[in-house]
């Protein structure tokens, strides 16, 4: 186990911290008014603030100025972490508290021994970003490939053959059929062919973000109790993406493809959940709503007077 704690390249030491502990993402800021990436926030934090910026947090003392460490712990025979720890201590008070721990499944990670804090010139820059979750059958599942592919995409899809990951373009009804037996991980719809760079790590750092790529995962099965079983699926896509911190936008090409697929999801599906969110209108009765509240009029209330179908974009 090693520990280290949290000192800028210019000596700082001191800091308010920005914390959203769901996702285990942090900024620390300075006394001088500068922003650190604590660990690996940076590849998240971005995501995050989309829909919130997380809050600074205090201490049970009021104060809101802190020291930090981090503290790692090694896997056996390794040099890199399996997990590490992000501790404060109240520079009032004195107060150590943990306030969250991440879990590395990566290799190598010793980079986030060597540099705790990554420098960030702005924190709260917004991109157009999508992740659409949806209660969904595996018809909505074909019916979204039937969409995407009659807009002129090609269809990619990862799966697995045996213990062997595969990944290839195939066709409509193959798509269909291989949704339907829901042996895939995921599909990945593009305007141009995907070269052989997808068949490696690449399929693996959410390509959607970067490249011009829509992405469709295969069903996470949600079990609420002993009769209501849901299957969950996302489309994730964005028309801008950060570099260098910057927002570069994506081909009018491409944005074309995404405002017509934002419409559909807005004019198909329900959004009764929330913002994101595109369900089968039969699925989320089915999982959320009672059979009382849908006797008292309460369905028929909620489906002639739907809610404004909402994403949250840069303005």
């Amino acid at each position: 186990m090693k520990e280290k704690n949290l000192v800028t390249n210019k000596g700082e030491s001191i800091f308010s911290f920005f914390i959203n502990r769901e996702e285990d993402v942090a900024i620390a800021v300075t006394e001088t008014n500068e922003n650190y990436f604590i660990l690996d926030s940076k590849e998240h934090w971005f995501d995050v603030i989309q829909q919130k910026k997380p809050a600074k947090i205090k201490c049970k003392c009021k104060s809101n100025l802190f020291k930090g460490k981090c503290i790692y712990h090694q896997r056996d025979n390794s040099s890199d972490f399996y997990k590490i720890d992000f501790i404060t201590t109240c520079i009032s008070c004195g107060l150590e508290k943990k306030q969250f721990e991440i879990f590395l499944d990566y290799s190598p990670t010793e980079q986030l021994y060597e540099n705790p804090l990554t420098f960030c010139p702005n924190p709260n820059l917004k991109y157009k970003l999508f992740r659409i979750n949806s209660f969904w059958t595996s018809t909505d599942a074909s019916n979204l490939v039937k969409f995407l592919s009659d807009a002129g995409l090609k269809i990619n899809i990862l799966y697995l053959e045996g213990k062997e990951k595969i990944f290839s373009e195939v066709n409509l009804e193959e798509a269909c059929d291989i949704i339907k037996s829901n042996e895939y991980l995921k599909i990945l719809f593009s305007i141009n062919k995907l070269d052989e760079k997808f068949m490696g790590d690449e399929l693996l750092k959410e390509p959607w973000r970067k490249w011009e790529i829509i992405e469709f995962s295969s069903p996470t099965t949600m079990q609420y109790d002993t009769n209501r079983r849901g299957t969950l699926y996302y489309t994730e896509y964005c028309d801008e993406y950060i570099k260098d911190n910057e927002i570069v936008s994506k081909s009018d090409g491409f944005k074309s493809i995404t405002k017509k697929l934002t419409g559909w999801f807005s004019k198909t599906y329900y959004s009764g959940r929330g913002k994101q969110c595109a369900d089968n209108e039969e699925e989320y009765f089915r999982l959320f709503v009672s059979s009382f509240e849908k006797l008292s009029g309460h369905g028929s209330a909620m489906h002639t007077n739907r809610p404004t179908f909402c994403f949250k974009t840069r303005n």
